[in-house]
């Protein structure tokens, strides 16, 4: 019975390759399609769990008036719905996409990488949804209650649109979900060799600094979002210096295992 090629054989020709590639990514532009349309069903429950941050703000200040968002044109709030349906549907799909590249990369791995992968995968997914879970349960609903307050101290009525809203809470849940990444980028710098324990600790002032400006840049423009990212970027940072040391500490026992060139 013949072999069938595998996505990345080098016997398999560029454009067998690239029809591989383009079908993959067309199944997966119909996946994404589907969970998004099912998702957008769902809009308005999902309008509900995204407005919860913002909930009780009214009782926070005696006589102020609760959260009521508006819309400043027409299509605002289905264009919203939409890009939350996309949202949602990447989220339910992601580890299908996952397998999708994992089945399309696999072959060409060496045992090595393809451990790597599914740490990283692995790894890179967790932090990334309690970064972006932290930003949602303690972050935003403090970052809004403090404007809110001020807003009202100054004898200004709050009155926001759902376009800014929703911008609002989920650029904070990205822009967390990608800083909790921090320690999984150390220990792949530090797994290759890039950089060291001892380099970090060496360097923590510049990081300190940097780490300011990061959060100042992800961040809305405020420093209480700022403040509430810079400080678990910082206890991350040490964190990461103890998973180098780690990592530093296990070298690979597959590096030592022969190539196939070298096995006789």
């Amino acid at each position: 019975m013949a072999n069938i090629p595998t996505p990345t054989d080098p016997a398999v020709p560029l454009s067998a390759h690239l029809n591989i590639l383009r079908r993959l990514l067309l199944r997966c532009l119909i996946v994404v399609t589907l969970a998004t349309t099912a998702a957008f069903g769902l809009a308005p429950y999902l309008f509900h769990w995204l407005l919860r941050p913002a909930a009780g703000l009214h009782a926070t200040t005696a006589g102020a008036p609760s959260v009521t968002l508006q819309t400043l044109a027409p299509g605002e709030t289905f264009r919203m719905s939409v890009q939350i349906a996309l949202m949602a549907g990447l989220i339910v799909v992601l580890p299908y996409l996952f397998a999708e590249a994992w089945h399309f990369l696999r072959p060409g791995l060496r045992a090595r990488e393809r451990r790597w992968f599914g740490i990283i995968v692995g790894s890179g997914t967790l932090l990334f949804f309690l970064g972006a879970g932290f930003a949602y349960a303690v972050v935003t609903p403090l970052v809004l209650r403090f404007f809110w307050q001020y807003s009202v101290h100054l004898g200004i009525t709050p009155s926001w649109t759902v376009a800014h809203y929703i911008e609002f809470v989920l650029s904070n849940m990205g822009a967390f979900g990608l800083a909790f990444e921090l320690p999984l980028v150390v220990a792949m710098l530090a797994a290759f060799g890039i950089v060291s324990a001892a380099t970090l600790v060496r360097t923590r002032r510049y990081a300190i600094f940097l780490i300011c400006v990061l959060s100042a840049f992800l961040t809305p423009p405020d420093a209480v979002s700022m403040a509430l990212m810079a400080i678990p970027l910082l206890l991350l940072y040490e964190g990461s210096i103890l998973l180098a040391r780690c990592v530093a500490a296990k070298p690979d026992a597959a590096e030592d295992l022969p190539t196939p060139g070298q096995q006789k």
